[in-house]
């Protein structure tokens, strides 16, 4: 898929309502099956992290979503004709395909040239940028509260680092015995650094390469040693568990959605179930008194008003207990939860493979390979992507009752269900029919539009096929083949080329070129390095390039920052406004007709948009008159 700001739009609006689904089933589930299964509930809360984090970009024949987007799926190229029309139609980028960039055709009179040429295309998407649209708004707001957020973390961490550092205190030789006594216990084999601070914060566990534990002075002055040792032992049983790894990658998948009041929520839940493990784990492991553990949750508690805890770190924190996590404390020893271990990895990995994937299974392509492995089918009558392949001329052109002659003639191609359309913003479409409708429905989809697509009817008459459809998809399926102008959809025409007849040219009228022998203005004048102060374009102002300097070089302009580099002049001195035609490699026989005028240091050059559009007669644009305005100042050494 070509990247652009509208794939990525419609990227995150499926990666958004895909994971709110997730997150809503799995809460469900954990609510009616996991009350006294808290590995099973981690579990499942991890799956929604791990979904939110991972972007819909592939499909699996074991997905949920990808069965679900089936019918969307995009056709797979097959065939090397589909390839060598692909390489020979280039994806252009055009502000509009409609009213701002239309490509167009080589129309010399009598003369129709077989090549299509882009006419500066993008030279409007450089000079004249569009304003920006809403999903491009969106990405920045996002941008910026991902950067916000991520700076409020930084300042935290990097304050309670600090705040560490300078308060450490020395480490009782009987609590380190303990620490390690409680490692080999509970088969904690990376090597465990304990750090006791003077100020209010903690008990935590910390550092992804460098594990910690972080004890409060204020928790260990009075407490008794055994229950000191039950907080150690917690803190130890987040590290066996590589709950610092998890923390981060919840900390990032809310950074990520910071918006999103699902991630906040999923993350609570997945914070409180996480010490609902770490307590399980304690109690099997150490086989320690179920009441004596809730007593030193409860002393924890006790101390809520001065203990601070660590951001986004797992701790032993005052604020997960509560009675319900007293009462799963009281019932742990009575019920044998080793069997909650492998089915909730199970659980994970299944539903890994079932709900990542995110994007529509191809279903032609297996039905494909299911008729190559059977016998031959049976004839059929064609179905209508068969029946429209070929290749096809445009004869006419319309877009919102406006006509659109700059691309008549131009030949169109439609391969496999593929509609390959030379120098058009999309360059392909491909087309998806349902023949049961009258007129016939099409639906027309593209990298560009995601999973949204166009609507519209067709009508295959002979060698004459017609297809209308909307501007956007938000837009209704047309019901009739015209335009209007409170209509915005695309009306094409389209005539089947046979292979061996003649072919026919519909002529294009022109403004009339400036002949060969003509007088000639004073180019000396002319020469040297103009610097632009004003550009306009339809009647809008192009600021980007003010500026910018020019140079004017015997008769050619030297351009910078544009895609035609260099135009070069021919004048007609003997009219008044002077006359300019302007010519250009990538133009071939055609030329850009316009006027221009120099006043002392002043040069202004006001000319048509494209070859076939008439002269302009005064120096300004207009929404209507498609042309280019430029007033340049002699740069003075």
């Amino acid at each position: 898929m070509t990247f652009s700001s509208e794939n990525f739009a419609h990227l995150a609006w499926a990666h958004l309502w895909q994971t709110t689904i997730v997150a809503l089933v799995i809460g469900l589930i954990v609510r009616i099956c996991c009350r006294s299964r808290p590995r099973l509930a981690y579990a499942l809360w991890m799956l929604v992290i791990v979904k939110s984090l991972v972007p819909p970009v592939w499909s699996s024949p074991v997905g949920i979503f990808s069965w679900a987007l089936a019918d969307r799926a995009a056709v797979t190229d097959r065939g090397a004709l589909t390839d060598s029309l692909a390489a020979r139609t280039p994806q252009l980028i055009e502000p509009s395909e409609a009213a701002n960039s239309p490509p167009q055709v080589s129309v010399v009179g009598d003369i129709t040239s077989q090549d299509t040429h882009d006419l500066s295309g993008e030279t409007i998407a450089k000079e004249y940028p569009e304003r920006p649209r809403l999903h491009v708004i969106v990405f920045a707001l996002w941008l910026t509260g991902l950067l916000l957020g991520a700076g409020y973390v930084l300042e935290k961490r990097l304050i309670a680092a600090r705040l560490i550092h300078r308060s450490r205190l020395p480490v009782d030789e009987r609590l380190s015995s303990a620490l390690r006594n409680l490692s080999r216990q509970l088969g904690v084999k990376r090597n465990v650094r304990l750090i006791v601070t003077s100020r209010p914060i903690g008990p935590a566990a910390f550092g992804l390469f460098r594990p910690t534990i972080l004890l409060p002075e204020a928790l260990l002055n009075g407490t008794p040693p055994e229950r000191v040792e039950l907080v150690l032992a917690h803190e130890l049983i987040h590290i066996r568990r590589r709950d610092v790894a998890a923390s981060t990658v919840q900390l990032v998948a809310q950074l990520t959605w910071w918006f999103n009041p699902i991630i906040w929520w999923v993350n609570q839940k997945l914070t409180r179930e996480r010490e609902r493990c770490c307590d399980e784990e304690l109690l099997s492991g150490l086989g320690c008194k179920p009441a004596l553990y809730a007593r030193t949750l409860l002393n924890v508690l006790e101390l809520s008003g001065r203990l601070r805890s660590l951001v986004a770190q797992p701790g032993m924190r005052a604020l997960e207990v509560n009675s319900q996590r007293l009462e799963s404390i009281m019932k742990y020893a009575q019920i044998d939860h080793r069997w909650t271990v492998r089915i909730s990895r199970i659980c994970f990995l299944v539903g890994l493979l079932m709900l990542l994937p995110g994007t529509g299974l191809t279903l032609q392509q297996q039905l494909q390979a299911n008729d190559d492995r059977g016998a031959a089918p049976a004839a059929a009558d064609p179905t209508p992507e068969q029946q429209v392949q070929g290749t096809w001329t445009v004869a006419r052109c319309e877009f919102s009752g406006k006509p659109d002659n700059e691309i008549v003639d131009v030949e169109h191609a439609i391969v496999d269900g593929k509609w390959f359309r030379p120098n058009r913003r999309t360059s392909m479409y491909r087309l998806k029919f349902d023949a049961t409708k009258n007129p016939m429905w099409v639906d027309l989809s593209a990298d560009r539009l995601g999973d949204r697509t166009l609507k519209g009817i067709c009508a295959l008459d002979g060698d004459k096929l017609t297809i209308c459809y909307s501007y956007d998809p938000d837009l209704a399926r047309p019901t009739e083949f015209k335009t209007t102008p409170d209509a915005q959809a695309y009306l094409y025409v389209l005539e089947r080329v046979k292979v061996g007849a003649p072919k026919t040219t519909r002529r294009v009228e022109s403004s009339p070129s400036i002949a060969s022998a003509v007088p000639q203005p004073d180019l000396a004048a002319m020469q040297g390095k103009w610097r632009i102060t004003r550009c306009e374009f339809t009647g809008g102002d192009s600021r980007s390039i003010v500026g910018t300097e020019d140079e004017i070089r015997g008769n050619s302009w030297l351009r910078s920052k544009r895609r035609t580099a260099e135009y070069r002049f021919h004048f007609d001195a003997s009219q008044s406004p002077m006359l300019v035609d302007l010519s250009a490699d990538r133009l071939g026989d055609e030329t850009l007709k316009g006027i221009c005028s120099l006043d002392g240091d002043t040069l202004k050059i006001c000319y048509s948009y494209n070859p076939s559009a008439p002269r302009p007669t005064e120096f300004k644009t207009t929404p209507d008159v498609r042309a280019y305005l430029y007033v340049l100042e002699r740069v003075k050494e």
